[in-house]
């Protein structure tokens, strides 16, 4: 008896295991395994693909292992990558880059789409110059692996790829998603940052540019930030760092034209231990329409996220920062997110 609750134990044990699936880095054009900087450990990727061949260049500036490799596809309008595990109806982060670097001796980085588990479609252009590109999709997969497609867009080009990564996300993050949706990104800004921010600072990997500064510079004076009071869970390290201004406005909303639908969430953190005398609070705008439904008031030592989704962007779109009359001090802002859904 005691075999058999132990046997039955066993089996459960695998069961939950099988059903979590981990993170997984892909190194295309790779047949062998290598851990990097980071402690990451990325897989050859002969297990997931059938069709394309191989490639591996030596670059003039320094990149790293899994960026000098990729796998090209110079037949076939369609090839594509599966049986790629995932947590069946949770949700994912699914990133691929793309670093010519002139494999083919062509000086000519091409253009094609890739898609995500068969319906989320981005287009991608690649750059002669030495810049990896990168697409990032956010999903909640039907069924417990996925698969990511190439597609050839015009008979001259040839697509490639050089990483896939595949990262798990909480259930509780990005809830204005729908579950046949795909988020595809357009922008991941974390303002006031002074470089890239990504794993191990991001546990969910994401990947923050810095912009360039144009408004005051604030650094968080809290002893430590708490992260659970925006769905998102954006990183600490990019709400210690803030642009404050009045009147602030920006013009920058990335979109590649005019007529698309997306879904915009920015985060707030209040730098300063604010006096009896001191008040922060303001509304943000896309255009005519209020971001969130609350006026936006930034906790100290923690954070909020203010979202507006299935708004169309115009040929000249913008975000505004209006300070409430009652206002001490100008708004700000730590970091925005832009997806078209």
């Amino acid at each position: 008896m005691a075999q058999a609750s132990l046997i039955c134990l066993l089996l459960s044990f695998s069961i939950i295991m099988l059903s979590n699936a981990a993170d997984i880095s892909i190194d295309c054009g790779s047949s062998s395994s290598h851990i990097d900087a980071d402690n990451r450990t990325w897989v050859g990727d002969t297990d997931f693909v059938t069709t394309g061949l191989t490639s591996k260049f030596v670059p003039f500036s320094k990149f790293p292992a899994e960026l000098t490799t990729l796998r090209y596809f110079p037949t076939g309008e369609t090839n594509c990558y599966t049986n790629i595990p995932v947590d069946k109806g949770g949700k994912v982060l699914v990133r691929t880059r793309f670093l010519y670097g002139d494999y083919d001796d062509e000086s000519t980085a091409p253009k094609f789409d890739v898609v995500y588990d068969g319906k989320h479609r981005d287009s991608v252009v690649t750059t002669t110059y030495e810049t990896a590109t990168q697409s990032e999709a956010i999903f909640i997969p039907e069924n417990g692996n996925i698969s990511v497609c190439f597609y050839r867009t015009l008979s001259s080009e040839t697509p490639f790829v050089s990483t896939i990564e595949v990262r798990m996300l909480d259930d509780s993050m990005y809830t204005d998603l729908g579950p046949k949706e795909g988020f595809i990104l357009q922008q991941r800004t974390a303002y006031g940052a002074q470089e890239l921010v990504r794993f191990p600072y991001d546990p969910y990997d994401r990947i923050w540019m810095p912009a360039s500064v144009f408004a005051s510079h604030l650094t968080s004076s809290a002893t430590s930030i708490d992260t659970t009071g925006a769905d998102n869970r954006p990183p600490e390290i990019i709400l210690r760092t803030s642009w404050s201004q009045k009147g602030m406005a920006f013009y920058d909303i990335k979109l590649p034209f005019s007529g698309m639908t997306f879904y915009i969430v920015i985060y707030f953190s209040e730098p300063l231990s604010l006096g009896s005398d001191q008040k922060r609070s303001f509304n943000v705008y896309y255009e005519d329409k209020q971001v969130g439904s609350d006026l936006i008031v930034p906790p100290f030592g923690a954070v909020t996220q203010a979202s507006l989704r299935d708004v169309v962007k115009t040929e000249l779109a913008y975000l505004t920062f209006e300070a409430t009359p009652d206002s001490t001090l100008d708004p700000l802002i730590n970091a925005l997110e832009l997806y078209p859904p």
